[in-house]
């Protein structure tokens, strides 16, 4: 399989996973508050998130601290 064609597979999946696995609308923003909260991240702070799921609290963190 070609490196496009998996990346296409793989974002397929994601959104599968993110869209059965989000049990309340005010989970990914309240567990990405708390993710924040413990990483005492601020606005001028950068993470990476890498191979860790998704990035879907990844990316729910980083617009709280915008």
């Amino acid at each position: 399989m070609e490196q496009r064609d998996m990346r296409g597979h793989y974002e397929g999946l994601a959104a599968e996973y993110d869209e059965h696995w989000v049990y309340d609308p005010n989970y990914v923003p309240w567990m990405s508050g708390r993710i924040a909260e413990v990483l005492r991240l601020g606005p001028t702070d950068r993470i990476a998130d890498i191979g860790s799921g998704t990035g879907l609290f990844a990316r729910e963190v980083a617009r709280q601290l915008q």
